[in-house]
Order: structure tokens, then sequence, then C-alpha cells
């Protein structure tokens, strides 16, 4: 590769646009749109560009690659890989605050998240606040600050990661709904883990019909089966098993996680209704098939696995 290939390789990644920008699954529609398997395909010329500016010193431009196409990454579930490309170039070019450096050191702190590495996170996105805030741009402000904000609310620190999340959604307001996407989920999830149940179902509503304007079905598969746990909390059973079946209908039938899922939101509802046997049938075929998957459920679904064990716990339980 020439410097001339990189100086064109990144021309040809100031032309990504990410539908779901915030989003820390896919970056685009399950239609994705054209250009998307275009750069799929350059990920490895990508990484060389950005090896070769570096030791051509350009680094701002090597950072720039970086900042626009780490989301190519997240989108081919290659964590590993996407850590490696940004954590060479993040290390290696003189730490400049600027956007481009902003936006790499909150996508490295995603894939430090993905990767359960929550110290190194929180220093990603720390750095990531920092050198938004030196260089004034708001879309990495608001990353920056929704990153801190999933470290916060997996720390347990539930009204920090509220605060943090409310503030990404401040920032991501004025750069249209799709921004706004998972700052509002954020805020959502932190509401509920602080067993704000009214303020939970209100934010969960309103991500599930964002989510519904722009076109995320993966997200409104989540916001539907979120919704539905938090109405089991508030006692609207009803309601619950609703949104549930929707969810059911909006699954792929080949997901072998969400027909899991299925099996421990059945659980919920007979729990609630106190249908005992039923519950426990329920959730020992979820947990039978989690185990064969081979998968541990999110922090979210244990969450709701625990809550049903614990109902089936109570002497006065389902």
């Amino acid at each position: 590769m020439t410097l001339d290939d990189a100086v064109r390789l990144l021309g040809l990644s100031r032309e990504a646009r990410w539908t779901f920008p915030s989003s820390s699954g896919r970056p685009v529609p399950r239609e994705a749109p054209e250009w998307v398997e275009r750069f799929l395909a350059e990920k490895a010329s990508f990484v060389e560009a950005a090896h070769l500016l570096l030791a051509s010193g350009h680094a701002q431009q090597a950072t720039e690659i970086a900042a626009n196409v780490w989301r190519l990454w997240i989108l081919s579930r290659d964590i590993g890989g996407g850590h490696a490309f940004l954590s060479v170039v993040l290390d290696a070019a003189p730490p400049e605050p600027t956007r481009a450096r902003a936006l790499a050191l909150y996508g490295d702190g995603l894939f430090a998240f993905w990767r359960g590495a929550l110290d190194e996170a929180r220093a990603r996105n720390d750095a990531a606040v920092a050198a938004a805030q030196a260089s004034g741009d708001p879309e990495a402000l608001a990353l920056a600050h929704l990153g801190r904000s999933r470290v916060a609310l997996s720390d347990g620190d539930h009204a920090l990661a509220r605060t943090l999340a409310e503030r990404a959604r401040e920032l991501a307001r004025p750069l249209g709904e799709a921004m706004g996407q998972a700052p509002l989920h954020m805020c959502a999830q932190a509401a509920w883990a602080e067993e704000d149940l009214a303020a939970a179902a209100a934010l969960f509503s309103e991500s599930l019909e964002l989510n519904r304007r722009i076109g995320d079905e993966g997200m409104v598969v989540v916001e539907l089966h979120n919704l539905g746990h938090v109405e089991v909390r508030r006692g609207n059973v009803d309601e619950a098993e609703r949104l549930f079946e929707e969810c059911a209908r909006h699954e792929k039938a080949d997901d072998a996680y969400g027909l899991a899922m299925r099996e421990v939101n059945a659980a919920a509802i007979a729990c609630a209704r106190r249908q005992r046997d039923l519950a426990l049938d329920r959730l020992s075929r979820a947990e039978a098939m989690l185990s064969k998957l081979g998968v541990d459920p999110s922090a979210e679904d244990q969450s709701e696995i625990r809550w049903v064990r614990s109902q089936l716990s109570r002497p006065d339980g389902a």
C-alpha cells in the first residue's frame, strides 16, 4: 500500500453514515445500506492505511480513519479485532484532544465494555470526555457520557448512570432522533435499576416508540421485553403478557437465545399469576436452553431470572 492509497481510504472512511450511531449493537439496519458491504470488504485495508499513516507521521489522519470505521468490528462482532485496531492507533498517536480521538476513545471503551474489562472501559470513556470537552464537539460529548453511563450501571452506581445518561440525552437531542436512541435506553435502564418503576415504564415506552420510528427492529424487541418485565413488577400482568407476545412475533424463529428468553418471560407471567408449577417448569426450560447454548444471560436477563427465583423461594410465592 502506498501513502496515496492510505489517503484514498481516509477519504472513503469519511463516507460512512452509521444509521444508529449511539447503539452498542448493530449500527445499521439488518437490511444494511449498500456501502456497508463495501466497507466490510475493506476492513484489513483500513487497518493497513491507519498503520501506514502513523508510520508516515500523519497520526491525526490515522485517528480519523479509526474514528470513522471502528463500528465495522461491532457489526462483524469481532470485538478483539476492533480493540486491537483502535488500541494501536490510540496508543501510537499523540494525545491531541480532537473530535476524532474522542470518538475513537469512545469506540475502544465500548470494545472494552463488551470484553468485560470495566476498568479499561472507564479509563477510555473518561479520556473520551476530556477530549470531547476540549474539542467542543457535541456528538463526541454525547457518546462519551453515554459510555461512562454504561460503565456506571455495570458498577452498580445507578444514580450516576442515570445522571450521565440524562446528560448524554441532552447533548444528543439537537443531533437527531437516532443519536438519542442509546441515551434514552440507558435512562430507562438506570431508572429500572433504581426500581423507579413509573419512570422506567415511561422511558421504556418512549424508547419503544422511538425505535419503531427509526426502524431499529432489534431494539424494538429489546424494549418490548424490558417494558414487559417492568409491567410485571407493577402488577400489570395482562399488559406484560401482551408485550411479551408482541416481542415473540418480532423475534427470529432461529434465535435460540430469544427462545430461551421467551421461557423466562412466560415464567415471570406465571409467577405473577401464582402458578408456581408452571413458573418452575418454564424457568427450568429456559435455564436448560441457555446451558445448551453455552452462553451467560445478559446482566438485565440475569436480573429477571433472579427475580423469578426469588419469587418462587418465598413462602407466599407463586
